[in-house]
């Protein structure tokens, strides 16, 4: 099994040997690495990076992260430099080989042959709304989560990040808004479907109906696709529903996990210490897991890619450059011990 982190210094490779992870390879010195991502039909790790001088860059590797290519990077076809691609927040991939690519500003690109070209969804770019999306990061609203359905490449559900869930049944031609449930409350008009925050949508890999959310208001969770969603903020057993990340169990789509924040206002660990939350009733009640995890004077957060799981394993990074790992489903955690960059995306991979 491998462990790719990306991070603002570049794409580390961990393998793990045993118990513990080693240290296979580092890419890109110094160059921010914004996501990775991994597509198994190809066995390709793909990764989204931002060149302080040279801007995004797409790069793609086909042999397990020994070594990596450059892609062409996707365009908006305009000359108005303010509508250019700032940076990659997600990829993902279909049944018939199409990769698809997220980006800030919120556009959606897709490519029939590998990255060599790119073709922009003009649907995305023209919705309706789309002049109430905001800033939801650093550089600007994004897509930052693509699911395409595993049997149905024409369904795809999106999350912009200010701007909500979108669905198409048409493999990208149209899209809808798909926020019912959903409230935010730091807007005049809090169910104002256009101006949702849902800060990482994740697909259940065993029930593909099952969609959950991290979102800026809450944790929530959908049972019919993205159609309508219910709030689980107020769960039994919840401290904190603030966070960005999500994992769901390979297996059970009722097994989910989150590594929280304080809150809106105070983003630091939940009470300055590193916890992460698990359900295993679908978010009815929620349990704390901490056993190996530093319980004082903790600053570290995780950002909305820096989590992963793969059967029972789990791994995140921190802002701070810390990586934790469970072999058994977070009732015991370890620590990678090298002195890491802020790492902002991570991806287990079982190879």
């Amino acid at each position: 099994m491998k462990a790719f982190l990306a991070s603002r210094k570049g794409l580390f490779v961990y393998k793990l040997a045993g118990s513990s992870w080693k240290l296979e390879k580092h890419h890109f010195d110094g160059v921010r690495t914004s996501y990775v991502s991994y597509n198994p039909a190809k066995k390709q790790v793909w990764l989204g990076m931002a060149h302080g001088h040279w801007g995004p860059k797409v790069h793609m590797s086909k042999d397990k992260g020994k070594t990596f290519q450059e892609l062409p990077t996707p365009k908006v076809p305009t000359d108005d430099k303010a509508k250019s691609i700032t940076d990659i927040w997600a990829f993902a991939f279909d049944k018939t080989g199409r990769v698809y690519v997220g980006t800030s500003p919120a556009e959606i690109f897709h490519s029939d042959d590998n990255g060599q070209t790119w073709i922009h969804n003009q649907a995305l770019h023209t919705m309706e709304g789309r002049e109430k999306w905001f800033a939801g990061a650093s550089d600007g609203h994004c897509v930052h989560s693509i699911l395409v359905h595993p049997e149905n490449p024409d369904h795809i559900v999106i999350g912009i990040s200010v701007g909500g869930v979108l669905e198409s049944t048409n493999r990208g031609k149209s899209w809808a808004y798909r926020n019912d449930g959903m409230k935010a409350y730091f807007m005049p008009e809090p169910n104002d479907p256009i101006v949702q925050d849902p800060h990482l949508v994740a697909r259940a890999p065993s029930d593909p109906q099952i969609l959950w959310q991290q979102n800026h208001c809450g944790i929530f969770k959908s049972e019919d696709g993205g159609k309508s969603w219910n709030d689980l903020s107020k769960a039994k057993g919840l401290k904190t529903p603030f966070g960005w990340g999500v994992v769901i169990d390979d297996k059970d789509a009722n097994i989910a996990y989150t590594v929280p924040a304080q809150s809106d206002e105070t983003r630091v660990p939940y009470q300055k210490k590193l916890i992460v939350q698990k359900t295993v009733n679908g978010g009815k009640s929620w349990s704390v897991l901490t056993n190996g995890l530093p319980q004082k004077n903790c600053f570290d957060i995780v950002y909305r890619h820096a989590f992963s799981g793969a059967g029972k394993r789990l791994l995140f990074g921190t802002t701070t450059g810390h990586v934790f790992f469970s072999h058994n489903e977070g009732k015991k955690w370890g620590q990678i011990k090298d002195y890491l960059p802020p790492i902002y995306g991570v991806k287990l991979v079982d190879l």
